[in-house]
């Protein structure tokens, strides 16, 4: 029979089992061989002497140099399930860390759980866990979050200076991560709703953000190089705003209906913008309970939150808004949906726990599975399955393959899925006009180890050993 401290311990630990549990069903498939977009080139050309530099530019030295390391070790389309793989060990840290800091401040377990796992089904954390390229994302996630925490729980000197150094290497790693720093910040201002208290933080975070800058700048000099649009800034803060508004946090208000029809995508949309706002309207609110003064103050801190779950993006040049940028923005529109939810049944807290969170936790995952394999694995592998077969087309004679691109909205022309979204799901990695060659050169590397010319075919006269090969028509007629 259990002694009573060794149930508790185990009721300690089931929901990081669940949250375990959880990612493998959804994530099931990760260890399957595919390649997705610019895995290819990083594949082909991690040997070569200036593979760094564009990563010097665009501000991602440290991400550049594991690249320079895994993609020269991984050096195969079937190794990189092997990336993927540590990627998925980052988001199980990461959301183990999450649900730690939830408890920690003090909200019940049953919101806790439920937070995590509806994040983990977000098309946010899908991606890095799917996309070989994105493995860094999860760890500077988890270093950012420690950062966070350390600043909020202990304001010493030698506190600050430790948050700083973690803060400049996620930087280092992937800049729209350093936005989970917010996080413990948010979620210790929402307990105890103390204005004060978050200046220090986020002074931290400011100077973070400027010391990289500097040191972005270093060594940029050093290399003799100049910045991508990603290093650039923005100081047009009002279009930075508008454009905020307009595309991420128009995106993510639909969680995770990413194929749907635009009448549903526009009722997800207007449902939860009301959840976000229900979670501040009601003063008696668990959450709001301590306040009495500086109402103006408490409703300009709300917003102020939301821009800078996504201000490395915000204030760049370029504002290209992808799921795997949009992380903690996600997480933030996710702390608001339980939380509402919370509100809406905290008169009966058996039916939140038995059928609202499990019914919200079970929907999430049939949406996230159907994002995560049918669009986006199997995509991925039947474009794999197609591109070999050109490969085997090619003989001693081939001199040349011209190849015809697909359309970006190919799939969603010929019905194979609803695409609403312009990045990462839905599509074929050939759709952009930088993977076509280099998929092509690795594939005929790997399989007839030698090297051949590939060109786009614009109508140019064929030549007697040229091959020519329409990708999209390859792909509709093998997947018909």
């Amino acid at each position: 029979m259990n002694s009573p401290h060794l149930k508790f311990k185990w009721q300690n630990i089931l929901p990081y089992i669940a949250i375990l549990v959880f990612c493998v069903i959804l994530f099931r498939n990760i260890l399957d061989t595919y390649a997705y977009s610019d895995d290819y080139e990083f594949i082909l050309n991690a040997g070569n002497n200036n593979f760094l530099n564009v990563f010097i530019q665009g501000g991602r030295l440290f991400y550049g140099v594991l690249n320079k390391i895994l993609y020269t070790y991984f050096d195969s389309i079937e190794l990189v399930k092997f990336i993927r793989l540590g990627s998925f060990f980052g988001g199980i840290l990461l959301l183990f860390s999450l649900y730690k800091l939830f408890r920690y401040y003090g909200i019940e377990t049953i919101y806790s759980l439920g937070i995590i796992l509806l994040f983990a089904a977000s098309p946010s954390f899908n991606i890095i866990i799917i996309w070989s390229l994105a493995y860094q994302i999860s760890w500077a996630l988890l270093l950012t979050l420690l950062a966070g925490f350390i600043i909020a729980e202990y304001p010493s000197k030698w506190a600050i200076s430790l948050s700083i150094i973690i803060g400049v290497i996620a930087l280092n790693l992937y800049q729209p991560a350093y936005t989970m720093f917010i996080i413990p910040i948010f979620i210790k201002w929402l307990r105890d709703k103390n204005h004060h208290a978050l200046l220090k933080p986020l002074l931290v975070h400011l100077t973070t953000y400027i010391i990289y800058f500097i040191t972005f700048k270093f060594y940029l000099s050093g290399f003799e190089l100049l910045p991508l649009d990603r290093g650039g800034i923005d100081y047009n803060i009002w279009n930075s705003l508008v454009t905020f508004i307009n595309d991420p946090f128009e995106q993510v208000l639909r969680y995770n209906l990413i194929f749907a029809a635009k009448f549903w995508l526009y009722v997800s949309k207007v449902f939860v913008f009301v959840l976000i706002l229900l979670v501040y309207l009601n003063k008696d609110d668990l959450y709001l309970k301590n306040l009495k003064q500086n109402k103006i103050l408490y409703f300009l801190i709300i917003p102020c939150f939301f821009i800078l779950s996504m201000l490395p993006n915000i204030v760049s040049i370029d504002k290209w808004a992808s799921f795997r940028t949009m992380n903690v923005l996600s997480l933030l529109v996710v702390i608001h949906i339980v939380f509402a939810i919370r509100k809406l049944v905290e008169s009966n807290k058996y039916a939140l726990q038995k059928y609202v969170i499990p019914a919200l936790v079970l929907g999430a995952l049939i949406s996230a599975n159907y994002n995560v394999n049918h669009g986006f694995i199997d995509i991925q592998k039947k474009e794999l399955k197609v591109m070999s077969s050109l490969v085997r087309q090619v003989n001693d004679s081939t001199e040349r393959i011209l190849v015809v691109p697909p359309e970006m909205e190919i799939l969603k022309q010929n019905n194979y899925v609803k695409r609403v979204v312009t990045d990462e799901f839905g599509r074929l990695s050939n759709s952009s006009a930088w993977v076509p060659k280099p998929f092509i050169n690795l594939l005929v590397k790997e399989n007839l180890n030698r090297e051949i010319e590939v060109e786009f075919y614009n109508g140019q006269k064929l030549r007697e050993n040229d091959l020519l090969f329409d990708i999209g028509k390859e792909y509709l007629r093998q997947n018909d």
